[in-house]
């Protein structure tokens, strides 16, 4: 398992503040007003432990793992490997497309 450099420096140092899971889709909010999107797919009711700071990222192609600096790790189901987008608290897409 990799880590994916471009998506760890995109969320690197980043403390979770909130997640969402709707119709497939969970949503990461972290506390500068960031968010992570990741098509998780029906039926997936993953949730993170709001409070975790991001350490490293790692995506394959059926999950994302982000690791915490407190050395936990949260790991989230993908529909397909190319589905996270990370967007800064204005909007404008930092990873993904």
């Amino acid at each position: 398992m990799a880590q994916d450099q471009k998506l760890t420096d995109a969320l690197q140092g980043r403390t979770i503040q909130s997640t969402q899971n709707n119709n497939g889709e969970m949503v990461v909010g972290f506390d500068d007003g960031s968010t992570l999107t990741v098509q998780t797919g029906f039926g997936s009711s993953n949730s993170a432990s709001t409070g975790g700071t991001v350490r490293s990222a790692t995506l394959e192609t059926a999950s994302l793992h982000l690791e915490l600096v407190n050395g936990r790790s949260l790991v989230i189901p993908l529909v397909e490997e190319t589905s996270p987008v990370v967007r800064s608290g204005e909007g404008s897409v930092t990873y993904g497309s």
